[in-house]
């Protein structure tokens, strides 16, 4: 590419973002509609909204009634992961995406959503745009999963998706987290989640990682422990890895073809060994509830 079509695209491009950045639509409050009747109610006061994919980051969202609707609402928090990763200060009311958490139903079970497109909305009340989201009241069933590295105080992450029984509710979303223990909430039983061990800023979702929960092909529709996974940690009702098993997972993953790169830079067994050996990494601990 000549020099003279290099500075055209970068100006178009420079434009383009330009024009992108003018048309959206800033917004620090959300506002969560719930779809209800008779055979599913949400009875909690408070909800979490997991903005955009970043579960690290939920939004808290509190109960409002008035006397023509029933909402949930809540303010974007700002905060940094590790000093490089600082939150953005306001979603694009237009277009973001969102699925909740910890959404309680009558019989006490927590559930959650699957995710939903934003569209914007100015109250008379604000003096700014909202993220209005509408979602349904959901029955499907959840499981948690604790885990934690020792020592406690290593980063942990985690990736999880779901092909939605609606397509166009499907999505990807992600944790990272300065130190342990760490609770993936909410799983549905069709979830696939990789862990990503001691990872470096910035974040990267997208990361290799050990893969904790995969799909069942005799079973579609399900996941079970990751195939690598499966072969190393130790069973109980607490499920242990060592360090030097861990290196064999990444191993395994990557002779497979599945997650294939180590959640480390280098594809080496010597040097994953070293980095985890560096962080003074011991054990990973999984525990489903």
């Amino acid at each position: 590419m000549s020099p003279n079509m290099r500075t055209r695209v970068a100006s178009v491009l420079a434009t383009m973002l330009a024009v992108a950045s003018a048309n959206a639509d800033p917004a620090t409050v959300v506002r969560v509609f719930i779809n209800q009747d008779p055979s599913c109610k949400v009875i909690a006061d408070t909800i979490y909204v997991v903005m955009n994919g970043k579960e690290h980051a939920k939004v808290e969202a509190r109960r409002i009634r008035t006397a023509t609707e029933e909402y949930w609402e809540g303010s974007l928090k700002e905060e940094a992961i590790c000093s490089k990763n600082r939150f953005p200060s306001s979603y694009d009311a237009a277009n973001s995406e969102a699925s909740l958490r910890g959404m309680i139903v009558d019989g006490g079970q927590s559930r959650r959503s699957g995710c939903k497109k934003s569209i914007s909305i100015k109250p008379s009340e604000q003096n700014r745009a909202v993220a209005k989201f509408t979602f349904d009241c959901s029955r499907r069933d959840v499981k948690a999963v604790d885990v934690e590295l020792s020592p406690s105080e290593l980063y942990l992450g985690y990736t999880r998706s779901s092909e939605h029984e609606k397509p166009k509710d499907s999505c990807e979303e992600w944790g990272f987290f300065e130190g342990g223990p760490v609770t993936i909430g909410d799983l549905w039983p069709d979830e696939k989640v990789r862990l990503h061990l001691d990872w470096d800023c910035p974040v990267n979702p997208d990361a290799p990682g050990v893969i904790l929960f995969e799909m069942d092909y005799k079973r579609p529709g399900r996941v079970v422990l990751g195939r690598a996974l499966g072969r190393y940690i130790e069973n109980g009702e607490v499920k242990t890895l060592n360090r030097e098993k861990a290196v064999l997972v990444l191993k395994d993953q990557r002779a497979a073809g599945d997650g294939s790169g180590p959640t480390i830079s280098s594809a080496s067994i010597d040097v994953d060994l070293k980095k985890f050996s560096n962080a003074r990494m011991e054990k990973l601990t999984i525990k489903v509830k």
